[in-house]
């Protein structure tokens, strides 16, 4: 009996040393990518070439040139973060599940939201809100509001 009780105490002093760490590793790697896109003919961003396959589909294709703004990396957790993704924008991001299809393929579902600053205020007021799935790897770009002359899209690839 006394074995049986400090097995299971040990068991349970094992886990709560362990888990900061295995919350530290729960953690989502997600980049995030601001994009300018223009309808008039111009140059990609070297580090857009990779997604230029991507481009050439609708509802991108009537674009003909991309500028990258801004790059983040974001950890996620169940706790929303957010990045900057211009003067008056920022896009918060929070991680609502992990999903492992039937292929052994993690999918992630993610909330996303895109926040804008309102005039004489520190406050953020949303403009744009879903609940998305995310493959794992898989970039995923969406466009969003007029900026600069152009349309800004969003990019997001997470690991």
């Amino acid at each position: 009996m006394k074995s049986i009780v400090l097995s299971i105490f040990t068991f349970q002093l094992a886990t709560l040393l362990l888990l900061p760490d295995a919350q530290a590793d729960n953690k989502v790697k997600c980049t995030t990518y601001s994009i300018l896109a223009k309808e008039e003919k111009g140059a990609y961003s070297k580090s857009l070439k990779k997604f230029k396959h991507i481009f050439k589909k609708m509802p991108f294709k009537i674009y003909k040139s991309f500028k990258l703004l801004n790059k983040n990396q974001l950890a996620l957790s169940n706790r929303e973060k957010s990045a900057k993704i211009g003067s008056n924008l920022k896009l918060s991001i929070k991680l609502l599940d992990r999903i492992l299809s039937s292929n052994n393929k993690t999918r992630y579902r993610i909330k996303l939201r895109i926040l804008k600053k309102k005039e004489k205020k520190k406050k953020y007021s949303p403009i744009y809100s879903m609940v998305m799935k995310l493959s794992r790897d898989k970039p995923m770009f969406l466009a969003g509001p007029q900026k600069g002359g152009g349309t800004l899209v969003i990019g997001l690839i997470c690991q």
